[in-house]
């Protein structure tokens, strides 16, 4: 995930896969786990064997498995899981493109599974993308199979809230004392269906419609980050268009603006915002003339009007 400071809740880079272990017992006397449902992408047999056996000490006997990234994307969808314990490679395919897809509401009926990826990589980049798709919990190998569910199932009672930026949907990174500088319209928190099958309390009619209700939230958030990202990569740009200046990083950030633009304009019908579907439209066609080696003068203008009627328009004014 690019770095997006305007939003003001970036997760950061802070996994510490043995950190309070021992305070994680992995689910209480009080939870009963008979009904949770879990995915387990492990493609390693033994290993998916070992954690299936894990799992069902904890109580939980309803397990799919999959080894194929393919069929855990079907999984999901038929399954409608409520705790994915996967590889972080399936095959020879990375599952963080799937859990990003999950995240932004592509695949399966909710984008607020819990979700724990185990990972063997240390390569810091490649971690980083784990972590930007939006995973509960990155679990470093090799780690004993009770311990990897015992520090899953802390999560019915540790899950963080989910924060919304134009590249991100997923728990909130930040340490604690950040997130209790954040205003409370910036958190979401996520319908945990894992914890409310623990504890007895879940209701498929109230949890679906508050899973519908959260999905129209996270589609609004994104629309208002995209919004406020399309000033500030303007606000940068747009001086040195002005001044004739068109070079490839000028060219690389325009087409951003239009990229974004586009967006606006396929996530808005059925919102508050629809009404301005046409201003988001006339935006994306005037970056794709700001593409040009020469743009004109008056479609810098142009853009130059068009974005302060997007920050006008989408952009919360504090």
């Amino acid at each position: 995930m690019a770095a997006d400071s305007r939003d003001g809740v970036v997760p950061s880079f802070s996994f510490d896969p043995f950190a309070g272990l021992s305070a994680f017992p992995g689910g209480g006397p009080s939870h009963d786990l008979r009904h949770v449902v879990c995915l387990l992408g492990v493609v390693d047999l033994q290993r998916r064997m070992i954690l299936r056996m894990a799992l069902g000490e904890r109580g939980i006997g309803n397990v799919f498995e999959a080894i194929r990234l393919e069929d855990l994307r079907h999984q999901i969808i038929a399954r409608q899981p409520d705790l994915i314990i996967c590889d972080e490679v399936m095959g020879e395919t990375e599952v963080a493109s799937l859990i990003h897809g999950l995240r932004q509401g592509a695949v399966g009926a909710s984008p607020f599974l819990v979700v724990a990826t185990l990972s063997g990589l240390p390569v810091a980049d490649k971690v980083r993308v784990l972590i930007d798709s939006g995973v509960d919990d990155l679990i470093s190998l090799p780690v004993a199979p009770r311990a990897v569910v015992a520090r899953t199932l802390s999560l019915i009672d540790r899950r963080r809230p989910f924060v919304v930026t134009s590249d991100y949907i997923g728990p909130d990174r930040r340490h604690a004392s950040r997130r209790a500088d954040t205003p409370p319209r910036l958190l979401i928190e996520p319908p945990n269906t894992l914890r409310l099958k623990a504890l007895g309390q879940y209701n498929a009619e109230v949890v679906t419609r508050q899973i519908d209700a959260l999905r129209g939230e996270l589609n609004l958030r994104k629309i208002e980050r995209h919004a406020e990202r399309i000033v500030a990569i303007a606000g940068a740009i747009l001086p040195r268009l002005h001044l004739g200046t068109q070079d490839e990083r000028v060219r690389t950030l325009s087409r951003q603006v239009g990229t974004l633009a586009h967006e606006i304009a396929e996530r808005i019908e059925g919102t508050p915002f629809a009404g301005h579907a046409d201003l988001c439209i006339a935006l994306r066609d005037v970056t794709d003339r700001l593409d040009d080696a020469n743009p004109s003068v008056t479609d810098v203008e142009l853009a130059e009007q068009l974005v302060a009627a997007v920050e006008r328009a989408f952009v919360a004014q504090d």
